[in-house]
C-alpha cells in the first residue's frame, strides 16, 4: 500500500445493523432469543480467513472488526397475507417433479415429498415457478409500506418466507437469462433464496430443497441435508439452527465480504459526460450514435452500483468553445504523430498532460461521488 494510502489503523470497528424479518412465521420472543444466541455478534472477515489458512502461523490480522446489530422480528399479518396472495398470483412457468436431478442422478425433489408425504410417484406433478427478480423487487419496494417496517432498510435485510401457498405449491423461484457470450436461453429453474440487486436477500422456507454444487469441488452443498424445508426439519432446534446459519452465511459472504478497508458506501453518484467535436466539419452530432449510446451507458452503470441514486449529465461541445481553450492546448500541445505497423498513422496523446486540464473543468458536489467522462471526437 503506498504510503499515501496508509491508514493510520488498518483494523478498523464498525458497526453492522442486520433486521431479519419473518413473513408467514410467528415466532414468539424466546424463539428469537434462541436464534440470535446462535449468531456471532463480531465479524472480522479477514481474520477468519487468516486463522482458516494460517493456523499456527505469525499474522498481522487486517480486515474491519464489525458488532453485529441483529433484529429479530415478525411480519405485519397483513404483509404476510399480500405476500401469499402474491405468490399465488405470479407462477408463470412450471415443469414436473421428474425434471429435477441432481448431478449423481438423484430425483431430489420426489426423493423430499417420499420422505414428507409417503412413497409414491411423483414425477408427473407440476412445480410452478416464480420470478426470483419480480419476488426480490416486490419485498424491496413494498414492505416499507407496512406498518412498523416503514425504516427496515436501516440496515441490511434478511427475510425468511413461509407463505401460505395455497394451489401455487408446490414452487421454486427461478431465474431466466440470456448468456451474454452466446445469447442462448440460460435458466435456474430450483432456487430457494436470492438477493443482489436490493440491500436485502430472502429465502424461502417453503420450497423444496434444492440442489446446487454437488459434483463440483468440495465441502457443503445446497441439498436436502444441509438446507431442508421447513417441513422436512424434525425439531425446533434443528430449526433454530438452520436459520441461524442462514443468517451467518448472508452476513459472511453478502453483507461483509473479506474488506481490508471499512466499506464506505455511498448513494449518490453523477456521470459528467462532456463530448467533444473536434472534428473539421462539426458533423459528429449527426451520427452521434455510432459512437456513443447514452441509454446503454445509463443500464450498465445502475447495474454495477445497484439501489443508488445515480445522476446522469451528458453535454456536447465543440472544440473551439472558449471554456476548452486550455484543453485545447493541452491536447494538441501533448499530441505526437507515429508511423503505425500495418500502415498509416496514429495519435499518441499524453494523459498527464491532458487529465489535469480536463479535470479543472469538472465540478464535485460534497456527497456526490462524480464520473467525469470526457470523450473527444476527431
Amino acid at each position: 500500500v503506498k504510503d499515501f494510502y496508509e491508514p493510520e489503523e488498518i483494523f478498523i470497528e464498525t458497526e453492522l445493523k442486520v433486521n431479519v424479518v419473518f413473513i408467514g412465521l410467528e415466532l414468539n420472543e424466546e424463539e428469537k432469543t434462541n436464534i440470535s444466541d446462535l449468531v456471532h455478534d463480531e465479524y472480522i472477515p479477514m481474520n477468519h480467513i487468516m486463522e482458516t489458512f494460517m493456523t499456527g502461523s505469525d499474522y498481522d490480522p487486517i480486515g474491519v472488526n464489525y458488532d453485529l446489530n441483529l433484529s429479530i422480528m415478525n411480519a405485519p399479518e397483513e404483509l404476510a397475507t399480500n405476500y401469499s396472495q402474491y405468490l399465488n398470483e405470479s407462477a408463470t412457468r412450471n415443469w414436473t417433479v421428474d425434471s429435477y436431478y441432481d448431478y449423481e442422478g438423484n430425483y431430489y425433489v420426489d426423493d423430499a415429498f417420499d420422505e414428507a408425504f409417503g412413497e409414491a410417484d411423483y414425477g408427473d406433478e407440476l412445480i410452478n415457478g416464480i420470478d426470483v427478480y419480480d419476488t426480490e423487487s416486490w419485498l424491496y419496494w413494498n414492505v416499507p409500506d407496512y406498518e412498523g417496517m416503514e425504516d427496515i432498510y436501516d440496515g441490511y435485510v434478511i427475510y425468511f418466507l413461509y407463505p401460505d401457498a395455497g394451489d401455487v405449491w408446490p414452487y421454486y423461484y427461478y431465474s431466466e437469462t440470456d448468456d451474454i457470450d452466446t445469447g442462448v436461453e440460460s435458466v435456474a429453474n430450483n432456487l430457494v433464496a436470492y438477493g443482489g440487486n436490493y440491500p436485502l436477500y430472502f429465502i424461502d422456507l417453503k420450497t423444496p430443497p434444492p440442489s446446487f454444487g454437488v459434483g463440483f469441488g468440495s465441502g457443503d452443498y445446497a441439498n436436502r441435508e444441509n438446507n431442508p424445508p421447513l417441513w422436512l426439519v424434525e425439531s425446533e432446534d434443528e430449526a433454530y439452527t438452520l436459520i441461524s446459519e442462514y443468517i451467518e452465511e448472508a452476513i459472511q459472504f453478502l453483507f461483509v465480504p473479506s474488506y481490508i478497508y471499512t466499506p464506505e458506501y455511498e448513494y449518490q453518484y453523477k456521470l459528467d459526460l462532456l463530448m467533444i467535436d473536434a472534428t473539421s466539419d462539426d458533423s459528429v452530432y449527426d451520427d452521434m450514435t455510432d459512437y456513443f449510446n447514452a441509454a446503454n451507458v445509463q443500464m450498465a452503470l445502475d447495474w454495477a452500483v445497484p439501489y443508488t441514486e445515480w445522476t446522469f449529465n451528458i453535454e456536447k461541445a465543440d472544440l473551439e468553445e472558449p471554456f476548452l481553450a486550455e484543453y485545447k492546448e493541452a491536447l494538441e500541445s501533448s499530441s505526437t504523430a507515429t508511423s503505425c505497423y500495418y500502415g498509416g498513422d496514429a495519435i499518441i496523446i499524453d494523459s498527464n498532460v491532458l487529465i489535469p486540464k480536463a479535470d479543472e473543468l469538472v465540478s464535485r458536489p460534497d456527497g456526490v461521488v462524480t464520473i467525469p467522462v470526457f470523450v473527444t471526437i476527431f
